[in-house]
């Protein structure tokens, strides 16, 4: 996969004058964003990232929606995993 920032801009502005293109743009954007998430759940458990959001947004009104979307979770169980977590 491309890692250029230049690369990545000149496939975005290319993906604009064709179908064929537009797929290309968007399957390497998935491909992109698939290895961030798989990423970050090899490096890190879901209380570990949860802990690394609060840290990076103290000054931000952090809600338990937020924390959820961050890592993926519905509400329900991020709160399950809460309580078997303290701290």
């Amino acid at each position: 996969m491309m890692e250029h920032p230049c690369q990545w801009a000149e496939l975005q502005k290319d993906s604009l004058s064709s179908v064929t293109a537009m797929k290309k743009w968007i399957g390497l954007m998935i491909g992109k964003a698939a290895d961030c998430v798989y990423s970050l759940e090899k490096n890190s458990s879901v209380v570990d990232r949860v802990k690394q959001y609060i840290r990076q947004n103290l000054n931000e009104d952090i809600n338990r929606d937020a924390l959820a979307a961050h890592v993926y979770l519905n509400l329900e169980y991020l709160s399950h995993i809460e309580k078997n977590h303290p701290g």
